[in-house]
Parts: structure tokens; C-alpha cells; sequence
């Protein structure tokens, strides 16, 4: 489940692209899109170990949007 908090900057939702205006409600949650390689597409050159690692972001959704995933939820 997704908590809301209120927005201190103008931010954009990751699910719809509306703008959250400062003073409105969303919520964050952190986004895994994947990691780099796969065991099969890497390259035959050396490959540093940070590349198998996966990588994080942080993404804001507005109220509407975090309605809809805590329902999936």
C-alpha cells in the first residue's frame, strides 16, 4: 500500500504525465526497470561488476494514479 504525503515541489506523475502541483497529494515508491545484462547479452569484452547490478529510481504518482495501484494491490 501507497502512503500520501503532501507535495512540497511541482512534481509529474510516472503513470499518467499530470503535473502535481505543490501543496497536492502523491505518492513515491521506488521502480526496478531491470538490470543491465543478462547473462546472455553482455558483451565478450570485461565487464564490471557494477553491471549486473540493478538499478533503482524513484518514481511520484499522483492521488488518482495511487488509488488505482492500491487497489491492484
Amino acid at each position: 500500500m501507497i502512503k500520501l504525503k503532501r507535495s512540497r515541489t511541482q512534481r509529474t506523475c510516472y503513470a499518467c504525465g499530470k503535473d502535481i502541483e505543490k501543496g497536492d497529494q502523491y505518492g513515491s515508491m521506488a521502480n526496478v526497470p531491470g538490470s543491465s545484462w543478462t547473462a546472455d547479452s553482455r558483451p565478450s569484452e570485461e565487464i564490471p561488476r557494477y553491471a549486473f547490478q540493478p538499478f533503482y529510481g524513484t518514481v511520484h504518482m499522483c492521488e488518482k494514479c495511487v488509488e488505482v495501484k492500491n487497489d491492484v494491490l
